[in-house]
């Protein structure tokens, strides 16, 4: 996922002429690459987050945690380093969310886990108060006070929410300034402005350039209090295009309170939609563009989810995501108290340079049927090379797998050959993506005369790693070897040799690469003349 947002563009190989919004899409999401998400950071105070604020933020958090668990009969306070802490009291409905709290409790050094047990350790409790702590962060950092508001709220009735003399949606929901609170963070808190502003201005460009005599048929899923729409729907009425926007979500009540906040506009609908069911015939093959904002995470299967959405949208249609890759653990103090957040039964998926392109992204996807994928940056004033390109590898059913070919900055000499570095990214073999890789390492193989080829694979527990992973990344390495240097590449100046493919990978991919010395021959392959594994697990019999 490159800078904030991730996308491929849908090419007929042998039509160069894109059409319809599935080419839309890409074309207009060129503008985005480069250092865009980070710009817009710079715009809504989001830029240097985890620089400024996220330490303080996190001390917070963690003195939240401390001072629940002692009102439970749990004091870190009382401990001596290297004692058991004790089982808190808790309803069982919040075993989920109170297992994080001890990660948080970890993450911030005051205990340490062992042999499933948690002990406490030598570090001391802040010796300010809870109380204190926040409002300095709220004096200080007053661009994300609705956000640390929102967080006191539950924060100091953590305890009682825990054990259900608190109820966590009335806290949150259950009366106007609450409400108010609730639409100030996702409509105005840094982090959800950038995604908001980021998924607006690629709609509007999207608009721009849609040419045909249509409606355009826009479907908001989950849209909640309306943030996002409020937002989107301004911008795009700016246009000049005629289109149809459907909000929807779960709650009737908010979807009643839509009607009633978005009246003056003509072009809106409104409906009540469970995206884990299958859409009502109505809504089947109707949507030219599908947002989701914060929502399609919170679901039980990802898998499930999205096919649904697929269902809903025009065989050329565009689906928008903007959603959470990474975890805050203020999140899990507010919303974490909500069954819906822990809805999920699946792994999930946890890029600008900057560590807040990394935690909420754009990601964009199309269900348009095509035999080749590429996404290159846009030509500059000054004719810049082409530094990227994605390509099909391996199709299964209805599943694409990509790679990434990265390009040098300049043009490489005549009658130079490349071999190829084939690169698996970790994940745990249920994360994350191909975009998941460090470019500074990427830049290394470049200089050292490897054409780097980033790839995806299909991830567990949707399929077995025997069947997944593994038999896709032998896959890409037939495919490095026989079909890769034969392709049209984008940089006429490439040339790859498929005798000469090394395997990179990192965690889990690691892994991957290394099963590539028996998987290879199994398959009637030569293995990867060398392999370069980066902390993978290697030993599988010790008893660990």
């Amino acid at each position: 996922m490159a800078n904030g947002a991730e996308n491929y563009c849908l090419v007929d190989p042998d039509n160069s002429s894109t059409k319809g919004l599935e080419s839309l899409g890409p074309e207009s999401f060129v503008s985005f690459k480069g250092n865009y998400y980070d710009s817009v950071t710079k715009e809504t105070s989001f830029s240097g987050f985890f620089h400024s604020v996220y330490p303080a933020q996190a001390e917070l958090v963690a003195a939240h945690v401390a001072e629940a668990f002692a009102a439970l009969g749990c004091s870190l306070a009382s401990l001596s380093p290297g004692l058991r802490l004790t089982d808190i009291r808790h309803s069982p409905k919040h075993k989920k969310v109170v297992g994080q709290l001890f990660k948080i409790l970890e993450d911030a050094h005051l205990i340490t886990k062992t042999s499933g047990d948690f002990y406490r350790t030598e570090r001391s409790l802040p010796k300010t108060s809870v109380r204190a702590l926040h409002t300095t962060i709220v004096e200080k950092f007053p661009e994300h006070a609705s956000e640390h508001k929102l967080l006191h709220a539950t924060g100091e009735r953590l305890a009682n929410c825990l054990t259900e003399r608190g109820d966590p949606t009335a806290i949150l929901f259950g009366n106007a300034t609450a409400r108010t609170l609730m639409i100030e963070v996702y409509t105005n808190a840094p982090m959800f402005k950038t995604g908001t502003m980021v998924l607006a201005r690629y709609l509007v460009k999207v608009f721009q350039q849609f040419d045909i005599d249509r409606e355009i048929q826009v479907l908001e899923l989950g849209a909640g209090t309306g943030g996002t729409t409020s937002y989107l729907i301004e911008m795009l009425a700016g246009c000049g295009q005629k289109f149809r926007y459907t909000f929807t979500d779960l709650s009737p009540s908010l979807v009643s309170a839509a009607k009633k906040k978005f009246t003056r506009y003509g072009f809106m609908n409104y409906t009540t939609l469970d995206i884990e069911q299958a859409p009502p015939p109505q809504h089947t093959g109707r949507y030219d563009i599908t947002i989701s904002t914060m929502c399609i995470h919170a679901t039980r299967s990802l898998t499930n989810s999205t096919s649904n959405i697929r269902k809903m949208l025009r065989p050329d249609g565009i689906l928008y995501l903007v959603e959470l890759t990474r975890n805050l653990f203020w999140f899990d103090l507010i919303f974490g108290l909500l069954e819906g957040w822990w809805l999920f039964e699946d792994g999930h998926w946890a890029e600008g340079e900057s560590e807040e392109s990394q935690l909420l992204r754009v990601i964009v996807a199309s269900p348009s049927k095509a035999s080749h994928f590429i996404f290159d940056k846009p030509d500059s004033p000054t004719d810049t090379l082409v530094s990227e390109e994605t390509v099909l590898f391996k199709q299964e059913g209805e599943t694409h797998l990509l790679a990434d070919m990265y390009y040098p900055e300049k043009l490489d000499k005549p009658h130079m050959i490349r071999p190829v570095a084939l690169m698996t990214h970790g994940g745990g073999h249920v994360m994350l993506s191909r975009k998941d890789v460090r470019p500074k390492q990427t830049q290394t193989l470049l200089e050292a005369g490897f054409l780097p080829v980033s790839i995806d694979y299909r991830l567990c527990p949707e399929i077995a790693l025997l069947d997944g992973p593994m038999h896709d990344v032998c896959s890409a390495l037939k495919w490095a070897r026989h079909t890769l240097p034969s392709l049209p590449f984008k940089r006429t100046d490439n040339c790859t040799n498929g005798e000469q493919v090394v395997a990179v990978g990192w965690s889990t991919g690691a892994h991957l690469a290394m099963t590539l010395t028996w998987t290879a021959l199994a398959a009637g392959l030569a293995p990867p003349n060398a392999i370069l594994a980066f902390y993978c697990p290697a030993d599988y019999e010790d008893p660990f």
